[in-house]
């Protein structure tokens, strides 16, 4: 059942993404998404993602199947290398989670750290 909602769950945030938009697979449960149209605005994408995902009929797959994400996002600027943005995006994302998952947060550079 796991990998029939990975193979949905990509299949539904690819028809909301753009040729500039690159979705990997990072680890088990999480994807990292690459933006490369900077026109893009990220936080609707990233909210336009997280309702298409918790709207979805799950239950095709199994009965009473619920799915959620929690999403973290962070612009890139020639100032900051891709592994800096990957490690803010991802702390943004532990933020989402600690705020109550099933949400997305932006990279906010306030001195914000990654919850122990």
């Amino acid at each position: 059942m796991g990998d029939q909602v990975l193979i949905r769950l990509v299949q539904l945030c690819q028809s909301l993404l753009t040729r500039e938009c690159h979705l990997i697979r990072w680890g088990g449960e999480e994807f990292l998404l690459l933006v490369a149209d900077e026109a893009i605005p990220l936080a609707p994408l990233a909210e336009r993602l997280r309702l298409c995902i918790a709207e979805h009929p799950w239950s095709a797959i199994a009965a009473e199947l619920k799915v959620t994400v929690s999403l973290g996002h962070c612009r890139q600027s020639p100032a900051i290398s891709l592994q800096e943005v990957i490690r803010r995006a991802d702390i943004a994302l532990y933020q989402a989670k600690a705020n109550g998952r099933n949400r997305s947060e932006a990279w906010r550079d306030d001195g914000q750290e990654k919850p122990e």
